[in-house]
């Protein structure tokens, strides 16, 4: 009885799966670039994080230059942990537009989230030049120097800057 429920989820979730890939591929097909793109990001905010990936996926190859369509992009994609394509659509999108703050930081908190700091740290280090008064970027580059172990970094970027972390991270 046990083995048959499992059965039937299977054979449900692979249907599901493949209405889901059906959906994407139809609403690709016909549809202006605007249009794709409003039903990628409907399908991320309904939590369909696999449609809204081979939705960008199709916008991406109908307009290879939209840095919002390689951000998105990217989000669905480390959403579902898939870090390395991620990373890759940010890298794109940066030649695209080399300033543009929010890929930085997407770009760099996909490096954090894969544990490699002193990467996410370089990326941040740019961030903060461009954009100083960012607390985000701040505070998650002073985590980047904890976990390295780089404490005169993190006292260099925070010593003066934040109470907060001179009161809450040991070191200070």
């Amino acid at each position: 009885m046990v083995f048959m429920r499992e059965k039937k989820t299977r054979v449900l979730a692979c249907i599901l799966a493949a209405l889901t890939v059906m959906g994407a591929h139809k609403a690709a097909w016909g549809q202006s670039a605007e249009e794709l793109y409003k039903e990628a990001v409907a399908a991320y905010e309904r939590g369909q994080i696999a449609q809204s990936i081979l939705l960008y996926e199709q916008l991406v190859k109908l307009k290879p230059d939209s840095v919002p369509a390689r951000t998105n992009l990217g989000v669905a994609l480390a959403q579902v942990g898939r870090y390395r394509e991620a990373l890759a659509q940010y890298q794109e999108a940066l030649k695209r537009d080399p300033r543009n703050a929010l890929v930085h930081l997407d770009l760099a908190l996909a490096l954090y989230k894969q544990a490699e700091f002193d990467k996410a740290a370089t990326e941040l280090e740019k961030l903060r030049e461009e954009h100083p008064d960012s607390q985000q970027s701040l505070y998650l580059l002073a985590d980047c120097y904890l976990r390295l172990g780089s404490h005169f970094e993190r006292r260099r970027h925070c010593g003066g800057k934040s109470a907060y972390w001179r009161s809450t991270v040991r070191g200070f």
